[in-house]
Order: structure tokens, then sequence, then C-alpha cells
């Protein structure tokens, strides 16, 4: 059980440490636009080894 957590939260780390990089390269192209990131985590278990899914979306406002 400790394991499944674990891969879950490293899991959310990494997506979360994403994040980051890919709203600088935004920003970079679109100035003055905010970004709203949010995803979406599915799976209760996650198996060691195993690929999970993350649905990740990104809208913007323009002007806002």
């Amino acid at each position: 059980m400790k394991k499944k957590i674990l891969a879950i939260a490293l899991s959310v780390i990494m997506l979360l440490g994403i994040i980051p990089f890919a709203a600088m390269a935004a920003d970079e192209a679109s100035a003055g636009t905010d970004f709203v990131f949010d995803f979406e985590f599915d799976k209760t278990e996650v198996k060691a080894g195993e690929v999970i899914d993350v649905t990740l979306n990104v809208t913007g406002a323009e002007g806002a």
C-alpha cells in the first residue's frame, strides 16, 4: 500500500515539476496571457512500473 501511495505521489510531483517549464514556454510564446492548469488522475491504485494516464488541461484568457 505504501508503494502505491508513493508511486502516485511521485507521479504528481513529476507532473507538477513540468508545469512551471510549460508555463514559462507558453509565456514566452504569448505575453499577457494567464494560463490555468487543471489535471485529472483517475487511478486509485498504481502497480510498480505501471504507466499511468494523466490528463493536463491548459486554458488561457487573453488580456486577463
